[in-house]
């Protein structure tokens, strides 16, 4: 396995690179501004000073200032970073709760909730169904996804529904209910027969959370 100090180093390097070379076509079109740039170069030093860091105040402080700094032409090197920084959270953590310590997770958590780039919310899509991640990887990241309007987003989210894992069931079923897509009912119909009373439960209240069109009201 490679290590993930390593992993997270490549990546920064690779966001400066791409930060560093995008075409000024692009920069006035739809990149970020001069200001933007520095704010994510910026973060991307919080992240290569944090390295492997022991301490969670600095995967805290990470994860926040890569949040803040997301910006157009930066969503996936941000959503890589946001998703590393919680792997290696709960790998500490054992995967045991009570060693994981929360604000790292709600910090990275909501810097994904600002993605909005498709290619990103691709991955992370790809991510919240890949069952070769740990179940709180892909709990979080689907938590993280409940803001996003891509399709295959939703699509993601309506085969987590069928997920073995009642976890990652329940994840996606609040996620949907947060969404309120109108694409999600049908799964969410599913799960009221669950053989969790928690996924039904979710599912009740998400379904009051669906907006249905005209031709679905009838």
């Amino acid at each position: 396995m490679i290590p993930y100090r390593t992993v997270l180093f490549a990546w920064v390097c690779a966001a400066c690179v791409s930060v560093c070379e995008l075409p000024r076509a692009a920069a006035e079109s739809e990149g970020p501004s001069p200001r933007e740039k520095a704010a994510w170069r910026a973060a991307l030093d919080v992240c290569a000073r944090m390295g492997a860091s022991r301490k969670p105040d600095e995967r805290e402080r990470a994860a926040r200032a890569v949040s803040d700094a997301i910006c157009p032409g930066v969503h996936l090197r941000a959503a890589q970073i946001l998703v590393s920084i919680l792997s290696e959270e709960i790998r500490r953590g054992s995967e045991r709760e009570e060693e994981v310590h929360y604000r790292v997770v709600e910090a990275a958590v909501a810097g994904i909730r600002k993605i909005r780039d498709e290619d990103a919310s691709d991955w992370l899509a790809k991510l919240a169904l890949d069952e070769r991640q740990a179940w709180r990887v892909r709990f979080h990241v689907i938590e993280g996804l409940r803001a996003s309007w891509n399709p295959r987003v939703v699509q993601a989210l309506r085969e987590a529904c069928s997920s073995k894992d009642e976890r990652i069931r329940l994840a996606a079923v609040e996620s949907l209910g947060a969404l309120g897509a109108a694409a999600g009912l049908e799964a969410l119909l599913t799960a009221l027969s669950d053989a969790s009373w928690r996924v039904k439960l979710a599912s009740v209240q998400a379904l009051g959370a669906v907006t249905l069109g005209p031709d679905q009201k009838e």
